[in-house]
């Protein structure tokens, strides 16, 4: 019981946590509602995202540098306390500044989160199952991402679009006082901070940071544009429509345990290409849609883009939590970079649209060029991915 269960309720604690931050994909579905609230338009929403995008991405690298000092379950307490309390928040608010204020709040709480989860899954596990243990912690992630904007729906219908925070007050708080029980305290050995932190950035970990930005910066167009085309362009009824757009996220949940196993028996060099190859292939699949797509090929190419997303992510996660002795900077890294490819993910596929849009008056050719320069994203992340490098440091 002692060994097993001391990491399986770390690896757990962790897992949930991050599905509980990530159900945040929920806020999408409340746009209109939060919109009609507020009096404002499309270009005002978007502060919604950036706000708590950008918060939860210096969170996650501060979050991890300040769990290997201070200790990463103190920072994960830290977290969800903070989550729980702008969840709370978001019942008063009645201005749309003060709404964005506790956008900011919240994103801190995640940052907190997402920034110390790894370091305390790597730290719980043997080195020979880091890849699994890495594998279900990016499930729970990603059921958040896809069980979120299902949830918000009915939630937005039902009662309002104050309910996709309220909650989650119950989960935070429940995650809390049960980490505050279960979790132990636990450190990055001193040994890992007599190394300045520019030298532990060795160019393999730079390397994977780089692919991490470039893969989900190339994804996020499947968030923009891929519900408007399945309703407007297809006709698809929005609850259809909602279970084929979600074949994303569950396709990266089911590739991330699977890749996480793979990773401790085969190397993480192999799957990284091949996860970016195959994400690569389902962006090229969504770029060729046109009026008369049929749903199973629509269908096909959707989860192509998620399973290798999926298949991608936790290898290469594996990769720089190996090479970084500080396990919560390496954490933190990786979903700050994770975190800032979906903030410039946002900018640019919304760029490349409303241009080509403009100068074509179609949304289908502006589609299928946003598409194209997101498949271009990801063949550039596939070719880095191939440059001949190895590790400075002995496998632990």
């Amino acid at each position: 019981m002692s060994s097993a269960s001391s990491a399986a309720r770390p690896l757990a604690l962790a897992s949930l946590g991050a599905l509980v931050v990530s159900l945040d994909s929920a806020v999408n579905i409340a746009f209109p509602a939060i919109s009609g609230e507020f009096g404002i338009g499309p270009a005002m929403i978007k502060w919604v995202v950036i706000t708590y995008v950008l918060t939860s991405a210096v969170g996650s690298l501060a979050s991890g540098w300040l769990g290997d000092r201070a200790g990463h379950r103190r920072v994960f307490l830290a977290g969800l306390w903070l989550s729980a309390f702008a969840f709370t928040l978001v019942g008063s608010v009645r201005a749309y500044g003060v709404f964005l204020l506790v956008r900011v709040i919240q994103g801190a709480g995640s940052g907190l989160v997402y920034g110390t989860a790894p370091a305390l899954v790597t730290l719980s596990v043997p080195a020979s199952a880091r890849g699994r243990g890495l594998g279900l912690l990016n499930l729970g992630m990603a059921l958040g991402f896809a069980v979120g904007p299902a949830v918000g729906g009915v939630l937005v219908e039902k009662f309002g679009w104050r309910w996709i925070y309220l909650f989650r007050v119950p989960l935070a708080v429940l995650l809390a006082v049960g980490a505050a029980v279960w979790l132990r305290p636990a450190r990055t050995s001193e040994r890992s901070f007599q190394e300045p932190v520019w030298r532990a950035l060795t160019p393999l970990v730079l390397m994977a940071a780089l692919l991490a930005l470039l893969s989900n910066l190339a994804v996020f167009a499947v968030w923009l544009l891929v519900p408007y085309y399945l309703v407007d362009i297809l006709h698809e009824s929005p609850g259809l429509g909602g279970l084929i757009f979600l074949l994303t996220p569950l396709g990266t949940a089911v590739a991330a345990p699977l890749s996480g196993w793979g990773a401790d028996r085969l190397g993480t060099r192999g799957l990284v290409v091949t996860g970016l190859a195959v994400e690569s292939a389902g962006l090229f699949l969504v770029s060729r849609f046109d009026a008369g797509s049929h749903a199973w090929a629509v269908a096909l190419a959707l989860s192509l883009v998620g399973l290798g997303q999926g298949i991608f992510t936790v290898p290469n996660m594996n990769l720089v939590m190996r090479e970084l002795p500080r396990q919560g900077l390496a954490g933190g890294m990786m979903l700050t970079m994770r975190t800032v490819g979906v903030l410039l993910g946002v900018s640019v596929a919304s760029l490349v649209f409303d241009w080509r849009q403009r100068v074509t008056a179609s949304f289908m050719i502006a589609f299928r060029d946003t598409f194209l320069a997101s498949t271009g994203i990801c063949l550039v992340a596939l070719l880095v991915s191939l440059i001949p490098m190895r590790s400075t440091r002995r496998r632990r």
